[in-house]
């Protein structure tokens, strides 16, 4: 209940691809049952899914519509999900996940921000969503992965004593 005087913090392709795993679950639900549903047999052509690696790079932070994206590839939104799903085996808010993590490490590993920064940066809402992304692609929380991974200092030698 307290929750409902806050807005939803989601990034917009994550509320467009619940709104239409919602729907697709309805359909199949409520559709008569002498229809079959469509067959999916391929994915994406290839400069399709160069063209949504590109605006999914663009936008880390999410805020890009399902329906913008299926647009750019010349689908509809149902057709684009489940072509990007046999392409790369993974959902598009899946996909945006690894990619955001990925941007994590770089950003730990060669840069003194604090979590909270790089949470914002890379598009998760606060700190706790991009701890729970992060330990669930890596296995570990980001601060632990950056204390692991951190380049060693360089080693100083003293003067020689004469």
């Amino acid at each position: 209940m307290p929750y409902f005087d806050r807005g939803i913090g989601l990034p917009r392709l994550v509320l467009d691809e619940m709104i239409m795993l919602l729907c697709a679950h309805l359909t199949r639900v409520y559709q008569d049952l002498g229809q079959f549903p469509e067959v999916v047999t391929g994915g994406l052509a290839v400069w399709q899914q160069d063209r949504a690696i590109e605006l999914l790079h663009e936008r880390l932070d999410g805020d890009l519509a399902l329906a913008d994206l299926a647009k750019e590839c010349g689908l509809s939104p149902g057709r684009f999900m489940r072509a990007f799903k046999k392409s790369f085996g993974v959902p598009v808010r899946r996909y945006l996940l690894h990619k955001r993590v990925e941007a994590a490490k770089s950003l730990l590993l060669h840069s003194n921000k604090s979590l909270l920064t790089i949470a914002f940066e890379i598009g998760f809402c606060d700190q706790p969503a991009f701890n729970r992304g992060f330990r669930e692609i890596v296995g570990t929380s980001p601060g632990q992965w950056r204390r692991a991974n951190a380049p060693m200092p360089k080693a100083f030698s003293l003067p020689a004593e004469d």
